[in-house]
């Protein structure tokens, strides 16, 4: 990340001094600064000498690959996504090994404390480098993605869709709590269990955008690719200069784009 005083353009991170949407709790903002990204290993014994065990491939999408796995640390199966770093954009594999891993690990509660920040992140066992490839390892999630509940035209009630917004928002709050955006916050990447209750996934995009060094200080992004992918961000990511995520409100904006393909099922991508 780029510091205050010689920012480049070149750089994922710009900084800026900034005074509002201050993460709420400085200690949580310090531990997520000192959390590691993937462990890397050189071999698939490492891993399994970890307690991992890969099994049968599930599906593939894109850069990714998932596998029904084992751990020594959950009775019951868990889920491995393996990403190939070589099928992924300059810009996606820099974030990826910068923040997002961090975020994933410590937001999964397989950093040092070991606790899931929240009962609506899906569970995180360990993560590994392996040459070009990274290994997630994860808790399973019995039930559909938002996604297919929409395009299948499951009924569903407004106590429903109370329950889940509530729920969502409180994960959204933990987030800016220790300043982070998710940045692909979609219907895709929210998850139920089989009570229904929602877990967020699909971290790779996110970033921190606020550096608790030196009394605090954002961290503004690069501008959006306009494309469908990216209709869930508000427009002020997509300008020509860097943008604020704790000032445009990207993930709260993405909630809202949620909730409104919830309520029509329709997938409006304007």
């Amino acid at each position: 990340m780029a510091s205050a005083a010689a920012p480049s353009a070149k750089d994922e991170h710009i900084t800026t001094a900034c005074t509002m949407n201050v993460p709420n709790k400085a200690g949580d903002v310090k531990d997520l600064a000192k959390a590691k990204g993937a462990k890397k290993v050189s071999s698939m014994a490492e891993i399994e000498a970890a307690g991992f065990k890969i099994k049968d491939k599930i599906i593939v999408s894109g850069m990714d690959e998932f596998y029904s796995a084992t751990t020594t640390k959950e009775q019951k199966p868990i889920l491995a996504k393996k990403t190939d770093l070589k099928k992924c954009s300059g810009r996606y594999k820099a974030n990826l090994l910068s923040t997002a891993l961090r975020v994933l690990r410590y937001n999964g509660g397989a950093d040092e404390a070991g606790t899931l920040k929240s009962p609506y992140f899906t569970k995180v066992y360990e993560i590994f480098q392996l040459n070009s490839d990274i290994y997630t390892f994860m808790e399973h999630i019995s039930g559909k993605s938002l996604y297919n509940r929409i395009v299948d035209k499951e009924p569903t009630t407004a106590v429903q869709h109370r329950k889940w917004t509530i729920q969502l928002l409180q994960a959204i709050h933990k987030l800016q709590d220790v300043g982070v955006a998710h940045r692909q916050l979609t219907v895709h990447q929210v998850l139920f269990t089989a009570s229904d209750q929602v877990k967020i996934t699909g971290w790779s995009k996110s970033v921190i955008y606020w550096d608790p060094a030196d009394g605090g200080h954002a961290l503004l992004q690069k501008p959006e690719r306009r494309a469908r992918a990216n209709s869930h961000l508000p427009p002020d990511c997509f300008r020509r200069s860097a943008y604020d995520p704790s000032k445009v409100k990207v993930s709260l904006i993405s909630l809202c784009v949620i909730f409104s393909k919830l309520i029509s099922l329709h997938f409006v991508n304007n």
